[in-house]
């Protein structure tokens, strides 16, 4: 099936290849999040993004490049609206994430002070030409008395070592 679409700058997308960057969006988040008391996964807010593929065949690469911590142990997904993706089998009793961190008693002294990396990447195929949302969400499955924070460290004093990050998600159609 060949793509057609005429883009608001009069750019026409028609009869590219297999693997072609239809459309990008993209979202930074730049202000701290801080999440306690739930072990139920919550909405990371102010990380989400919408877009609208142009066909039903296209891919969507979701990327998240995510920055933060927890207070003991924190798991992090992506949405595809209501739909988890990009997370691990099921398995017994195991919380089924993209992405996960936790502190570790013994080193708790240094990793106390870390803003981590926890991307998660997926190439999702929601087969559709309707607008859809993709989101991260965030929590603390293993107790409701852990905390998961959002581009700080768990450990937030007042000093120059200890950083406020950024996390972004971008979307990026692929013809498919």
């Amino acid at each position: 099936m060949a793509l057609t679409k005429i883009t608001g700058d009069g750019l026409a997308t028609s009869g590219l290849p297999a693997g072609a960057v239809l459309q990008v969006v993209s979202t930074i988040k730049t202000s701290v999040f801080t999440s306690t008391g739930t072990q139920s996964f919550v909405d990371i807010t102010g990380l989400s993004a919408s877009i609208t593929p142009i066909s039903t065949s296209s891919k969507i690469m979701v990327m998240v490049n995510l920055k933060g911590a927890a207070s003991s142990h924190g798991s992090f997904r992506i949405m595809r609206d209501s739909t988890a993706i990009g997370i691990g089998d099921a398995a017994g009793n195991r919380t089924r994430a993209g992405s996960h961190h936790a502190l570790i008693a013994s080193a708790a002294a240094y990793t106390d002070f870390t803003t981590f990396a926890l991307d998660m990447h997926v190439l999702d195929s929601p087969s559709t030409t309707n607008a859809v949302t993709y989101k991260v969400q965030g929590g603390t499955p293993y107790s409701s008395g852990y905390t998961i924070y959002i581009n700080r460290s768990s450990n937030d004093a007042d000093a120059s070592w200890l950083p406020r990050t950024s996390s972004t998600i971008t979307l990026m159609e692929v013809a498919g």
